[in-house]
């Protein structure tokens, strides 16, 4: 048969093959469409994921930073205090250097002092022995003189 109703049955075959293969054709087009668009949401998930995990890093490294610093500060004053009581005792040895110079000085001059009290204390004596001995050689003196009257 042939003819325009073969044609029409032909058209109509082609035509439902033809809508047959569109709709085969859209609904792969769909598919991969929603498995483009699931693509992209899970590189978005990634992203935000990855971004999640180098925030944490970032801010790990970060802590670890800080945490650093606080031990250099800490560090550092430490030392500062430290060179602060060196200097201190520093200072305090070179007082006591000075005061035991002072002290030595001052036993120096005890000792002239207390040298020169024993030379007064034994000129004294010297004195005194010979006042005794005025005071003997008077006494005679005035004794013989009443005696001899």
């Amino acid at each position: 048969r042939t003819g325009p109703v073969c044609l029409e049955v032909v058209g109509r075959v082609v035509g439902r093959m033809a809508h047959a293969e569109l709709t085969h054709v859209f609904d792969a087009w769909s598919l991969g469409a929603a498995k483009e668009r699931q693509a992209r949401h899970r590189i978005e998930v990634g992203q935000r994921v990855v971004a999640r995990m180098l925030h944490a890093e970032m801010a790990h490294c970060f802590t670890q930073w800080a945490m650093s610093v606080e031990k250099w500060r800490s560090e550092r004053e430490e030392a500062r205090v430290d060179a602060e009581r060196e200097q201190h005792l520093e200072a305090l040895r070179g007082e006591m250097s000075s005061q035991e110079e002072k002290f030595a000085t001052q036993q120096d001059k005890f000792a002239t002092i207390e040298e020169r009290l024993l030379e007064s204390q034994a000129s004294l004596s010297e004195e005194r022995e010979r006042v005794k001995a005025l005071e003997d050689s008077y006494a005679s003196s005035t004794a013989a003189l009443e005696g001899g009257r």
